[in-house]
């Protein structure tokens, strides 16, 4: 590949710095490009990427897409909340911003490919490319890629798709990058350390509401249904003996309904916002199974299409399903698509 141009987007993280190392090493000419998404962690960010483009000695180039971000990202994620609903704001980010603005700048700048940290592979077989999960499966990243298209798939690399993550350790260590080769998960990157209801309480007004059970019986009040999601335990003791969980958010009603553990498990829902990577809904794929968010077990579907809404039918029932999250379909290994969960 000796002479093709690839842009790395550098976080200043250790996955995207030992991915500006590895396309070095392979002959490509790399360039740095870090995205400026907000004011609260931009200096340290952009400093972190700066000094590992320096120590691989590639240009760095900084692109403000701070008020895209804000359009795209952030204030979407905020409006999801008032309205009962857990968004995912790293898909949107990826689909808008990443490989939307971003892979259209360094086409713009005259370079081949876009390389990101992101632990998925690229896997060519006789009828194109595909879309596929990472070796190492424990950091898998492809839940997070569903909204992307087989057509912009050649522009783009994912170098530590093939690696384990001690591996991509060991790798920065012994290229002496200036990253953390411990570095843990990361929180959602616009929130500086605050939890999610602090960040909203900053944005949003709540209004209080009345919390009732599956029965219909009043229970008490809660503090605003922005703070609340399916599953949510925490803050929900009004003097019961049993451990109850939020099974229902009411908008209309601005009212959550509590219930026992039972009635969180499902064998049935329904998403829109649907993208397929190949372009159609795979009908020829069986033994295809979902994921109902990151980290969630698998588990095998049966697929409905209509025209707007996708029913997904469970082999056995999962646990919490929850609007606003992401449903992202599989074939073994391959990424097939993926949508928003309405209910």
């Amino acid at each position: 590949m000796s002479g093709r141009k690839v842009a790395v987007a550098i976080s200043g993280g250790l996955d995207s710095a030992v991915c500006a190392a590895l396309l070095i090493k392979q002959g490509y000419q790399v360039v740095g490009v870090t995205m400026h998404l907000t004011n609260s962690s931009a200096k340290s960010v952009i400093d972190n990427a700066r000094s590992v483009a320096s120590t691989l000695n590639i240009p760095h180039h900084v692109i403000d897409f701070s008020a895209a971000f804000e359009e795209k990202v952030v204030t979407p994620f905020c409006q999801h909340y008032t309205s009962g609903k857990t968004p995912n704001p790293c898909v949107a980010c990826n689909y808008y911003l990443k490989f939307g603005l971003l892979l259209d700048y360094v086409k713009q700048i005259g370079v081949d490919f876009l390389a990101t940290g992101h632990y998925a592979r690229i896997v060519k077989h006789d009828s194109g490319l595909s879309l596929c999960k990472a070796i190492d499966t424990f950091k898998d990243q492809t839940y997070f890629l569903y909204t992307l298209k087989s057509g912009i798939l050649p522009s783009l690399l994912f170098p530590i798709g093939n690696l384990y993550k001690r591996e991509v350790a060991i790798l920065a260590k012994e290229l002496s990058l200036p990253v953390p080769v411990n570095e843990g998960s990361q929180d959602i990157c616009f929130m500086s350390g605050a939890n999610y209801r602090t960040f909203l309480s900053s944005r949003l007004s709540t209004l209080p509401g009345k919390v009732y059970d599956i029965s219909g019986q009043e229970l008490g009040v809660h503090s605003g249904i922005s703070n609340y999601t399916i599953g949510q335990r925490q803050g929900l003791n009004f003097g019961q003996a049993e451990k109850l969980y939020v099974v229902e958010i009411d908008q209309a009603a601005n009212s959550i309904i509590i219930g026992p553990e039972s009635y969180l498990r499902k064998t049935r829902l329904f998403a829109d916002s649907i993208n397929w990577i190949s372009g159609s809904f795979p009908h020829n794929k069986l033994d295809i199974t979902a994921k109902i968010r990151y980290g969630s077990t698998e588990t095998p579907v049966n697929l409905v299409p209509s025209a707007d809404i996708l029913e997904v039918e469970f082999a056995s029932p999962v646990k919490a399903v929850t609007p606003g999250q992401s449903i992202v379909f599989y074939y073994g290994d391959e990424l097939l698509g993926g949508g928003i969960i309405r209910a």
